[in-house]
């Protein structure tokens, strides 16, 4: 990228990076848990594969029933951003002790760069044309 800048410079170009945002999300699906003694499923997100998931819990969803599909959709990713998601099932009610079920295998989610036109992603950055000159003014002798 450094390369590609300090070329554009020494042709003399002004080459602004794009600041325009776009609604991103990210909708997981899954079947919950047949267990009767699940309560939730607990959303977890991390940054990195298989790395720390920020917080406890990322979300939590109410189990709409045993063995059904169940949705969440991230509305706080951002463009050019990679997200990991994981589930796990939580239970409070079985035996009176509370319950959290191993972890999910890994949903790897690469939400788009935002790039409105006329820009073009370049290493994975949004790079817009040059704006054209203003206030051209001449006399004719």
């Amino acid at each position: 990228m450094k390369k590609i800048f300090v070329l554009l410079m020494l042709l003399g170009l002004y080459v602004g990076i794009s600041a325009a945002q776009t609604a991103h999300s990210v909708k997981l699906g899954w079947t919950t848990s047949t267990s009767g003694c699940v309560v939730n499923t607990n959303v977890h997100r991390s940054l990195t594969s298989g790395g720390q998931v920020i917080g406890t819990n990322f979300a939590v969803v109410p189990d709409p029933g045993h063995g059904v599909p169940s949705t969440f959709t991230d509305v706080t990713v951002v463009g050019g951003g990679v997200y990991y998601y994981t589930i796990s099932a939580y239970g409070s009610s079985c035996g009176g002790t509370t319950h959290e079920s191993a972890m999910s295998a890994e949903f790897k989610a690469i939400v788009p760069v935002d790039c409105a036109p006329p820009g073009t992603i370049i290493n994975g950055v949004c790079v817009q044309p040059p704006l054209p000159p203003s206030g051209l003014t001449g006399t004719v002798q």
